[in-house]
Parts: structure tokens; sequence; C-alpha cells
């Protein structure tokens, strides 16, 4: 199994939104795990039919301040039985990124 973490820091936007916007842009793949006043947990898991291999990204948003935020990016998985990865792992970063790149992350 793989495994990739980072973390990335957001500035000068609300919150809030961001938080709703990545759940919005991975739709039903993406599930609330936690909330508290300080910190959100999404974890955000996908399976690949034509390839058989799963992929889950737990992302924990630590709210520093009303504008202000760390983003801890943990993606691991995208394995079979045996150890072949596809790359599946590389590409649910790659879509993470992508959504951050509206912020200038």
């Amino acid at each position: 199994m793989d495994m990739k973490k980072e973390i990335l820091t957001i500035k000068g936007i609300n919150t809030d939104q961001v938080i709703e916007d990545f759940c919005n842009y991975f739709g039903s793949y993406a599930k609330k795990v936690f909330s508290n006043e300080s910190v959100r947990v999404i974890v955000v898991e996908m399976f690949f039919f034509r390839i058989k291999n799963d992929v889950a990204a737990t992302v924990i948003f630590e709210l520093r301040g009303q504008d202000i935020m760390d983003v801890h990016i943990i993606v691991a998985g995208g394995s079979d039985m045996m150890g072949f990865t596809f790359g599946v792992y590389k590409s649910m970063i790659k879509k993470i990124h992508k959504f951050f790149e509206r912020f200038g992350v």
C-alpha cells in the first residue's frame, strides 16, 4: 500500500465555505466523519472498477481563525493483492490539488 501526506495552508478565505465546497466537489465520495469548533475531518473514498482498486483520502481541516486554516491530506490505498498501485493514489492527490488550486495553494 502506498501513502502520501501533505499540509497546505489557506489564508484569506471563509473556512466554512471552503469545507462545504470541498464536500460538494467530491459529492457522494466525501463523508464528514468528525467536526468540532477547530477541526473538521472529511474522508473521500473511491473504487476504480476497471482495475479493481480503491483509494481513500483523509482530509483534516484545522481551523486557526475565521479565514486561515491548515489542511492535512493523507492518501492511502490503491494497490492490489500483488502490490501494484496503478497510480490511483496519485490520481486522488491530483484531484485534491485541483480543488485547492482555486485558492492559490
